[in-house]
Formats: structure tokens, C-alpha cells, sequence
């Protein structure tokens, strides 16, 4: 965000409205505008060059880099006064009533908010916030997980990670405790936070399962779910297998700062293969295609990345060997609500005259590592979140690399060493 003089004073009423409340609704981005047909063969830089005269500006996760620095420029759609006005004036007493400790009647107010403005981040994490307090501790996971997915400042995301420790202590948890505490110490560092944290501090990074590879008995019938998921073009069909294979392999540049498309099957004739999609709805999407030795095809969509109220982008890396790290980086700008200063900066505000949701120049994001084992079918992902670094979209928390048959997760926090997946 291009923020004046009380950059300050921004933080600190960010930090006080998500306390009790959260951050302001997610309005929907405009319909992106759609990359490169999947269908479509690599392209030589001419033909490049005229299909973007034809087809217009790029998605919005590429022009977004440029655009969300001048946040006076970049305000999302509003929503109707009555309805603003109705939602403050419930956030407002919710937030009272979580003082006076009366849970109950908090939760019906952060309702009502929901009910003005549908699925709005403020009001589900005052919500989620007085539902812990109350007891509900399945409620409050509900609500606070739902604000945990959404974009938002590096405050709000430790304030939230630190809930989620508390709720995890509620539930006995404390192994996730300690990672939830330790994301947040890790995300905005404080006494307070290193307090949570404890000596005994953790790896902030979650490993789960992130897909199975699914069988295919040819290219059509991949090329088929692929176009079942929105990933490619579902007319024309492809009227051979050859033409099919082409569809599938057709990948969208991987690194941020690459323009072109390409073929991932030539790209790494050994596999596994990695290809980069968009969906009708500007999602990122990653796909993995293995062939065993007798050409069998096994495939999986591995991960989605929503464009989110103000643009989103990824880029991904691919180290293949005893086992295939896809190292993929995803970022989402964080929207905020804010108005103009006298001197023409950005401060921050609640429902006041001027106020507006925009979209700031702040990075919420998140590394996750992909990790496919020869003669596996099973993709594991290391999940961790993207800290602060000059001039950089954010460092990862931990480095995940295969060594000596095993994989081995290191970072500031983080020295573990654990299987290869389905070994």
C-alpha cells in the first residue's frame, strides 16, 4: 500500500479492528481475462506478439504486480450504504459485548454482520474470537481457519495464527499449539508472541497429504478430467492422442518473470511432469503426469491458487532425482480498508466518511513444497508461511531438499529430517 506519513497508526488500528473483529470483506475480483488456450501449441515469440494484440491485457495476477502500488488508484467495489452501515454498527457492538464477556450475544451481532455482508473477514473473526471464548471450540476453528485462507496484512495473519494456538491449547493439541505460536512469532516477531512460542519452538510448516495420482488409460481420457476441473478447453475434443498429449503437456510459464508457454513433457522426457494452468475463474492450478515403464499414465492436480479480491501469482520450481520437489511460491495482495490523508497518503479507518476497501502493495503468502517419490503415488505438501525480506516477495520459512535418501527440512526454526514420502 502507498502509505503517507501514519504508517504507524495504519498498524496499529489494522491490529485493534482484527482483535475483536477482523479485516473487510473479500469483494469479488473482475472476471479475469483468460491466458493462453491450454490447447494451444508453443508459440514463437511473433505469434506471441499477435495473439496478444487480439486478446487484450494478461490476467490480472501479472498486470497486478504494477497496479496495486498506487492503492488510491485500486478501490474495490463497495457495497451498499445500507448495508455498510448495518454491518458497522453490528461489528461494533459485537466487539463491546466480547469485553463484557458476553459470548452469546456477541456471536448473534457478528451475525448480523454476516447477514449485511456475506462471509466478511472482520465479522468472521470477531466471530471465531467469541466463539473461543465461549467455549465453541468447533465453531471458532471454523471461522478463524475461513480468515486464515483469506489475504490479509502480516498483523492480521500472526493475531490469527496466535488464535489458532489458543484453540489448539483448548483442544490438548499441543503440538499444534506450538506451531501455531511459533507461525506467528515467525510472521510478525514480538515479546509477546516469543512469549507464546515458548523455548520449545517449532518448525512453523504443516505436511499433509496433497493429492494421490489417479490412473489413465490415455492421454484422452486425462485430457477429459482436466476439462472436467476447468483446466482445459472441453470443445473441440482432441480427435487423436497425439493431439491430446499436446493439450495436456501445454503448460503456462512457471516462473513469474517468463512470458512464453512450452511443452512440459519435452521440457523433462524422464518425468514426472509439471504444467502450469489457469482456470475459467483465474485460478493457478499445478498438474503432475508420471508415466511408469510400460507408458501408463498417472496424473493429479496437486494444488490451487485463487486470484483472491486483489490479485494473486505464483511461480514454481521443479528439482527432479531420487524423488521431485516442486518448490511452489504463492502471493496474494492484502486488502484493507483506508482513506486519504490531507497529504494524499493512505491511513487506515472503520466505515468513516471516505473510508473504502483497497487493495494494498502487502504480500500474503506461503511456500508449498510438493514432494512426488519414485514408485509413489502419493504427493506430499510442506506447507509454510512466506516471511518478511527486502526487496523479495518474502522468504520461506524452511528449505526442503532430498539428501542421502531422505528429506530434510531446514530453516531458522526448522532441522528435521524425515522419510521420503511412501517409502
Amino acid at each position: 500500500m502507498t502509505v503517507g506519513r501514519d504508517l504507524s497508526s495504519l498498524a496499529v488500528v489494522v491490529i485493534a479492528g482484527f482483535l475483536l473483529g477482523g479485516c473487510e470483506e473479500a469483494a469479488p475480483a473482475a472476471p479475469p481475462v483468460r491466458a493462453t488456450p491450454p490447447s494451444a501449441p508453443v508459440e514463437t515469440p511473433e505469434e506471441l506478439a499477435r495473439r496478444a494484440a487480439e486478446q487484450g491485457p494478461p490476467p490480472p495476477s501479472r498486470v497486478a504486480r504494477t497496479m496495486l502500488r498506487r492503492g488510491r488508484e485500486i478501490v474495490l467495489e463497495e457495497a451498499p450504504v445500507e448495508a455498510r452501515a448495518a454491518f458497522w454498527a453490528a461489528i461494533r457492538e459485537g466487539r463491546r459485548l466480547t469485553r463484557g464477556r458476553r459470548y452469546a450475544a456477541a456471536v448473534e451481532r457478528f451475525d448480523e454482520a454476516l447477514a449485511a455482508l456475506e462471509g466478511h473477514p472482520m465479522a468472521l473473526a470477531g466471530r471465531g474470537y467469541a466463539r473461543l471464548l465461549q467455549g465453541d471450540l468447533d465453531g471458532a476453528a471454523a471461522d478463524l481457519g475461513a480468515v486464515q485462507a483469506m489475504p490479509g496484512p502480516r498483523e492480521v495473519e500472526a493475531m490469527i495464527a496466535t488464535q489458532l494456538g489458543e484453540l489448539a491449547e483448548k483442544r490438548g493439541d499441543a503440538a499444534a499449539a506450538r506451531r501455531h505460536f511459533s507461525r506467528a512469532d515467525a510472521l510478525l516477531p514480538s515479546k509477546a508472541r516469543a512469549a507464546k512460542a515458548g523455548t520449545a519452538r517449532v518448525c512453523p510448516v504443516e505436511v499433509t497429504e496433497a493429492a494421490r495420482l489417479e490412473r489413465f488409460d490415455s492421454w484422452t481420457a486425462l485430457w477429459a478430467m482436466l476439462a472436467r476441473e476447468g483446466l482445459v478447453d472441453a470443445e473441440p475434443a482432441p480427435l487423436s492422442e497425439a493431439v491430446a498429449q499436446k493439450i495436456v503437456c501445454h503448460s503456462e510459464w512457471l516462473d513469474e518473470g517468463a512470458t512464453t508457454t512450452f511443452d512440459a513433457c519435452a521440457e523433462a522426457p524422464a518425468g514426472p511432469w509439471v504444467s502450469r494452468r489457469y482456470s475459467e475463474a483465474g485460478e493457478h492450478a499445478l498438474v503432475v503426469v508420471t508415466a511408469d515403464a510400460a507408458g501408463r499414465l498417472s496424473a493429479a492436480i496437486v494444488g490451487r491458487l485463487a486470484m483472491g479480491p486483489c490479485g494473486a501469482n505464483s511461480r514454481a520450481t521443479v528439482n527432479r532425482g531420487e524423488a521431485t520437489v516442486i518448490h511452489w511460491e504463492q502471493w496474494a495482495f492484502a486488502p484493507i480498508e483506508a482513506k486519504e490523508d490531507p497529504s494524499g497518503g493512505l491511513v487506515a479507518c472503520e466505515g468513516e466518511l471516505g473510508c473504502a476497501r483497497r487493495c494494498s502493495d502487502e504480500i500474503d503468502g506461503e511456500t508449498i513444497d510438493l514432494v512426488l517419490s519414485q514408485g509413489s503415488d502419493v504427493v506430499t505438501a510442506i506447507r509454510g508461511p512466506l516471511l518478511a525480506g527486502e526487496g523479495t516477495r518474502g522468504l520461506a520459512a524452511a528449505e526442503v531438499r532430498v539428501e542421502g535418501g531422505s528429506l530434510r527440512i531446514s530453516g531458522a526454526q526448522c532441522e528435521e529430517v524425515m522419510p521420503l514420502p511412501g517409502r
